[in-house]
């Protein structure tokens, strides 16, 4: 029955894109010498939308460097060192995001962000019974774009003698 509610049908794609790739390099610098590197890349893109100017896309890709190099001291002895280094980058935007502020300038509503990033289509919750609980863009934990960098390294030695192998906490 038509009316000014439970009134809204449609079907609106959602795409989600996957990339990752990872790469390995080995080099024997001598007898009891190795190198080794890994380098692989992950990404996600989802999109989300139930209606014109209400999408959210949300993204991670990752990008992670290692490096190990293993040294055979003696035939009782190896020292492996390892560094690696990981850069994550997480973002959450609105399909309106940086282009117009529907909130300030469009509605009119006092108090809101001026930065291009905060843009879009407020989020409005509905009260009682109603089909859609919230129309517009997710307000919590959105606008977020965030990179964080993270830095590791360790070096593990191991002494054999005899039945009993030596190593550092």
């Amino acid at each position: 029955m038509p009316g000014l509610r439970d009134n809204f049908s449609g079907v609106v794609g959602n795409p989600t894109d996957f990339d990752q790739g990872a790469g390995r390099i080995d080099y024997i610098m001598s007898s009891n010498m190795n190198l080794w590197g890994g380098f692989p890349r992950r990404g996600r893109t989802l999109f989300n939308s139930i209606a014109a100017g209400t999408g959210l896309t949300n993204s991670v890709k990752t990008d992670t460097v290692s490096l190990h190099h293993s040294w055979t001291i003696g035939a009782q002895m190896v020292n492996e060192l390892k560094a690696n280094y990981v850069r994550a980058n997480a973002s959450s935007l609105g399909q309106l995001s940086g282009t117009q502020n529907i909130a300030g300038s469009t509605l009119g509503i006092p108090g809101v962000s001026g930065a291009a990033i905060d843009f879009g289509l407020p989020s409005f919750s509905a009260s009682g019974d109603s089909f859609f609980s919230t129309l517009g863009e997710n307000a919590f934990g959105h606008p977020l774009q965030k990179i964080q960098n993270v830095y590791g390294y360790g070096d593990d030695w191991s002494l054999n003698k005899g039945r009993h192998t030596i190593k550092p906490a």
